[in-house]
């Protein structure tokens, strides 16, 4: 099923390097970039958008850096409130400058923002209006610039400010920011106090001098409350290492984690992936974007690494499409838990060389380690996103709203629907801003009657065909679940006689299973008649050509005689259906075929002993022998309810009979004593 999301579009008149969204109101987003120091007709610019509608962005604040310094290649929000911004810019100096050994590439501006309209129910859910109706000049104003680089020596100065990321500020600690530079004879990583919008050498918290020929990829930074410190993680082009500022000492070296292991002998590719981006999801999850050798496309990897950072392993990993040929840009953002579940999930997106953007999702419990069933999620992908190469990725920080009944009692407004933007910039000057509506997940959190307060819903970013193919699993595997009960349930009650034989489960079993599984089901002291199923006798135009070769040329008594013993050596089942068909031919009712009269051949049943077989056998009336039988055995009838019972289970062990045929067709049929010895009397007569 498409996804479709709403998207913004916005073409300046530089190209753009950086883009930052406001942490505490996505409705604001930064820009920066520009031509560099001496390029006519380019000017050096940030910008202060309005993106809090879903199809168009706004202008709103515009700094003009002049073009007589460089352009503004990272930026990053440090502080804002509802009136004003303050913000961090990587910013060269003049090449004069430079070369004169001063490069104050760290520059902070304030920026003012306008006044929001109060929010009324409309509607159009989703609609934010910014400005409070009056004119208002918003202004900016550069409040400082500091050098924390050392100089470069290189002629001419190319060392600059490629990457800079601040922590959010939580109640535990302020904000602390990590800056590296690029085309540096040895690169650099600085942390520093980001808390003062004037940093200077005495606000830097630790520096980290990389050896000659290494080059910093990314950066990534995040707070660590219980440990009271800062995890800095970040890569060169084959390692990944953290760097731990504490808040009250000085920090130690950084821990090396993981390199790219080199490609075997017997591999066609003789280079190494690199390493193009990383983001700290958790203090113990680092996600990294690489790419392979010969533009095969981009990788992620999840790397886990263990409580005290001694160790740490690739745990997840998940091949782009080729056709994206290189990863540029990685952003990720935290989509929170609430209430007793600590299951989280994080939003990922990866722009490639082709001008696409991929949408992934990953969701695991950070309480649990090692992480394990990670699986990475494609939500969607937009492709042409930019007329040329992607520069800049960013998500919005996503703040859970409050729960309903506080937001209505406090602002009498209906709630907007939660969103998640994406913002991305380009060398073709455009900005594009996407907006993904969010799902709210019901709390497993229990409550009792005294906790009056809403809880805090989880939001998560969930596709559409995800709720429909999980339901359709759901009853496929619930419908697969049902047949298959019913299909064994048959088959055992057709094994066990319980049910006329519809699959033919007992020719399924050898002979031994058979007698061991074919038990019939039997009440004490109960007599369950069940109706005659036809299906499992012998067919009628089988028995009638049987009856029929018996009695040719029958004449006299003594052929009758031989057509008993020949009728022994048939099965009871066989003899009451020959029973009943004959006295169909001559008109019997069905009471009168089942039952045996003076005048019919007596059928006479004998229990054999251990074996499960019964042994059969047919006399013929009016004679010697078949009054000799009848004084040693019972017809059906006169049995006691006790022999009926034990012979029943018998017939049913047997085979000969099932409790679905009712005791009416036993009717008349001879039988002898279960365990007793009347062999002899049986054996004269056949």
């Amino acid at each position: 099923m498409a996804i479709t999301t709403a998207s913004a579009h916005l073409a300046l008149s530089y190209p753009i390097y950086a883009v930052d969204f406001d942490p505490q109101d996505s409705d604001f987003l930064l820009v920066g970039g520009g031509g560099g120091e001496g390029r006519s007709g380019v000017g050096n610019k940030i910008t202060l958008l309005d993106a809090s509608r879903n199809s168009k962005i706004v202008e709103l604040v515009e700094i003009n850096l002049g073009r007589e310094e460089d352009n503004c290649q990272s930026l990053a929000y440090t502080r804002s409130t509802s009136s004003f911004a303050t913000i961090f810019a990587g910013i060269n100096s003049s090449e004069a400058d430079h070369r004169a050994g001063k490069n104050e590439h760290l520059r902070s501006f304030r920026i003012d923002y306008p006044l929001k309209r109060k929010k009324v129910a409309t509607e159009k859910e989703g609609t934010t209006v910014i400005g409070d109706g009056t004119p208002r000049k918003l202004e900016s104003q550069a409040i400082s610039k500091v050098g924390l680089f050392k100089p470069s020596d290189n002629d001419p100065p190319e060392t600059y400010q490629r990457r800079i990321r601040i922590s959010i500020a939580g109640q535990s600690h302020a904000p602390v920011g990590v800056i590296s530079t690029s085309l540096a004879p040895e690169e650099e990583i600085v942390v520093f106090d980001a808390s003062t919008d004037r940093p200077d050498g005495s606000s830097v918290r630790g520096k980290i001098t990389l050896g000659k020929k290494q080059e910093v990829a990314d950066i990534d930074i995040i707070e660590q409350s219980e440990q009271r410190n800062h995890r800095v993680a970040y890569c060169t082009n084959h390692d990944v290492y953290v760097y731990d500022v504490p808040w009250d000492k000085s920090p130690s070296d950084p821990l090396f984690l993981y390199t790219v292991p080199h490609p075997d002998v017997f591999e066609a590719a003789k280079t190494r992936p690199t390493y193009r981006s990383l983001r700290l999801l958790t203090p113990n999850l680092i996600l990294l974007l690489q790419n392979r050798p010969n533009t095969a496309g981009p990788e992620l990897h999840l790397l886990e690494v263990s409580d005290s950072g001694m160790s740490s392993n690739i745990i997840l990993r998940k091949k782009l499409p080729r056709h994206i040929k290189q990863g540029t840009n990685l952003a990720a953002s935290l989509l929170p838990a609430s209430g007793s579940s600590s299951v989280v999930q994080h939003v990922i997106a990866v722009s490639g060389k082709d001008c696409s953007i991929h949408i992934l999702t990953l969701t695991h419990d950070p309480s649990k380690l090692p992480s394990s069933r990670l699986k990475f999620q494609p939500y969607t992908v937009f492709r042409n996103t930019h007329p040329l190469e992607i520069t800049a990725l960013v998500f919005s920080t996503f703040i859970p709203p409050q729960p309903d009944s506080q937001e209505s009692a406090t602002t009498n407004t209906r709630p907007k629907q939660p969103v998640l933007k994406l913002a991305s910039g380009s060398f073709g000057n455009t900005v594009v801003v996407y907006t993904f509506p969010l799902t709210a997940l019901p709390s497993n959190s229990s409550r009792t009657a005294s906790e009056k307060a809403p809880q805090v819903k989880r939001y998560v970013l969930q596709t559409p065909s995800e709720s429909i193919s999980q339901n359709t699993f759901s009853i496929f595997m619930a419908a697969l679940v049902i047949a298959l009960g019913a299909f064994f349930l048959q088959a055992f009650t057709e094994i066990r006689g319980g049910t006329p034989e519809f699959l033919g489960a007992k020719g399924w079993l050898s002979k031994g299973l058979h007698n061991t599984f074919a038990r019939p089901y039997m009440f004490e002291n109960a007599t369950i008649e069940a109706p005659v199923v036809v299906s499992s006798m012998p067919a009628l135009e089988d028995v009638r050509k049987v009856w029929q070769e018996a009695h040719e040329g029958a004449e006299d008594m003594g052929e009758r005689i031989g057509e008993g013993v020949e009728m022994a050596q048939l099965k009871l089942r066989d003899l009451l259906a020959k029973r009943k068909t004959s006295a169909a031919f001559s008109g019997q009712s069905k009471e009168v075929a089942e039952t045996s009269t003076d005048e019919t051949d007596l059928i006479i049943v004998q229990d054999t002993g251990p074996s499960l077989a019964v042994s059969t056998a047919v006399v013929p009336p009016g004679t010697t022998k078949s009054d000799e039988v009848v004084k040693v055995h019972k017809k059906w009838e006169e049995l006691t309810e006790d022999q009926k019972r034990r012979w029943k289970r018998r017939l049913v062990d047997a085979g000969e009979w099932a409790v679905e045929e009712g005791e009416s067709v036993l009717k008349g049929v001879v039988f002898g004593q279960i365990g007793g010895i009347v062999g002899g009397v049986v054996a004269d007569a056949l």
